[in-house]
């Protein structure tokens, strides 16, 4: 029987109504009773009772507080980008989910979650501890979260805040991956654990985060595919992005990214392969702002192919006198398996940055297998990069106040790969926002000392007289306090 016209559009907008009316909010508070409705005004008590009690499409609001986990959190997956289960602190409240001695969450074989606005932290000190487990997981998205407080790793390296795993070894088409999650404008700080450590990944973005006081940022451990690493900030710690890619990968760009007083900017290779290649890894504007050592691993033929690396600016206006005889030995680019095998080089391009330090620094600039070079000009001489790239102060238009965009006379405008500007901001001051929002979260001021400090583990480094406390916690490669603007 064929239906009117106005009859079928009914049968529709009867079938939307039912569906929307599946979704609904459940509200969690410390003052709740799993016993009760889940209600706003009759909250559950626990996170796990509202994860038992959701379904696709539902909302946990989160009240404020505290909430110590005596069993990580279990949640269920949503099933579709429209029909996500979604966690959410509820508007204009701080909700704080502590691990305690173990983790905050598993997501393994999971899909289609968010986390929205939560406060993550744990005092777990096993070996693989972390505060997050991802395992052939799917269309996650954290966003707008804080994940604060990770001790250091006890024997481990793959101890993390986020620690994302595989049960093999797979390659970009298998599907113990997990894939297109999302991390974008959160906050990590003060953990003396790697932030992200990523094993197996395809098509993760992860931008507009900030990164403070944390051993490592950014991790591609094992077999990254086509990731994105954009927009972020990061502070402090020992080395912003490693990717050693030790089960190869492909399809890896980090740009638009500022880096500031880490010890490292970025490791490739210094593992072995698997006999799988590193292909296609692209870092391109960004700003490393006295970072003790910029680019450093090594090169394993015939694993490594398209490695691309132009547009950055490589700045320092503090000294930092890397001794002779360091694994890592130089101050701009570092690439020496156990100081003796060279890069090959039809699989490295190097051009088109700006490297600066001060003439007092008596690091080496530059080390390629047991040979070491002075300056620039030494450099480019011997080896077939950088014909573009010079040495020059790239004026920012204040640094000591974490503004990194370029000044009108700046010799980094205009002199890019393609005629854009060097540096974070390619397309000038455009309103791009780097790190997690607002922009000016937080500021930077450097002392003369290139010896690093400690920082407490756990709690904030941020001390308004310019000094820190000398206790244990997660090691800064030089004298970097950072400071929080409207926070």
């Amino acid at each position: 029987m064929k239906h009117p016209p106005h009859a079928a559009m009914g049968a529709v907008l009867a079938l939307l109504l039912a569906s929307t009316s599946q979704a609904k909010n459940l509200h969690v508070a410390t003052t709740g009773d799993d016993k009760a409705a889940g209600t706003l005004a009759k909250p559950y008590a626990s996170l796990a009772k509202a994860a038992q009690a959701s379904a696709p499409g539902d909302t946990i609001l989160v009240r404020g507080g505290t909430y110590k986990l005596t069993a990580q959190l279990d949640p269920k997956s949503g099933t579709s980008e429209t029909s996500r289960i979604t966690y959410k602190a509820y508007p204009g409240e701080t909700a704080v989910v502590d691990g305690q001695a173990g983790y905050c969450l598993t997501l393994a074989n999971k899909a289609y979650l968010t986390f929205d606005g939560l406060q993550f932290t744990t005092a777990d000190t096993a070996v693989g501890a972390g505060m997050v487990y991802f395992e052939n997981t799917r269309h996650i998205v954290f966003q707008n979260c804080g994940f604060s407080g990770m001790p250091a790793e006890r024997g481990s390296e793959n101890t993390a805040v986020i620690r994302c795993m595989s049960t093999g070894y797979p390659d970009a088409a298998n599907v113990e991956n997990s894939d297109s999650c999302v991390f974008r404008n959160n906050h990590f700080r003060d953990n003396a654990s790697p932030a992200l450590r990523l094993y197996d990944t395809k098509g993760w973005v992860i931008e507009n985060n900030t990164f403070t006081n944390c051993l490592q940022a950014v991790g591609g451990k094992d077999e990254p595919y086509d990731m994105l690493v954009r927009r972020n900030l990061i502070v402090g710690g020992d080395l912003a992005f490693y990717f050693p890619m030790q089960g190869g990968g492909n399809g890896v760009t980090i740009t638009e990214n500022i880096v500031v007083n880490s010890g490292g900017g970025m490791m490739i290779g210094g593992l072995g392969t698997y006999n799988a290649k590193r292909q296609r890894v692209n870092v391109y504007n960004n700003t490393f702002y006295n970072v003790r050592s910029w680019f450093f691993g090594w090169s394993e033929a015939p694993f490594d192919t398209l490695v691309a690396v132009w547009n950055n600016i490589v700045h320092a206006d503090v000294a930092a006198n890397i001794p002779g005889g360091e694994d890592i030995g130089s101050r701009f680019i570092c690439m020496s398996k156990y100081q003796s095998t060279p890069m090959e080089t039809p699989d490295y391009s190097f051009d088109f940055n700006d490297y600066s330090m001060p003439a007092s620094d008596r690091s080496t600039a530059f080390i390629d297998g047991r040979v070491g070079y002075a300056d620039l000009g030494a450099w480019r001489t011997a080896r077939p990069f950088d014909a573009h790239s010079f040495s020059s102060a790239p004026f920012f238009v204040n640094a000591s106040a974490s503004d990194f965009h370029l000044q009108t006379a700046s010799p980094c405008k205009g002199v890019g790969k393609s005629g854009e500007d060097l540096g974070a901001y390619p397309r000038g001051n455009d309103g791009t926002v780097i790190g997690q929002s607002p922009a000016s979260s937080v500021s930077i001021r450097t002392r003369s000392s290139p010896r690093g400090e400690r920082f407490p583990k756990s709690s904030s480094a941020y001390l308004a007289n310019g000094r820190t406390t000398k206790t244990a916690g997660a090691r800064l490669a030089n004298d970097a306090v950072v400071a929080p603007i409207g926070r």
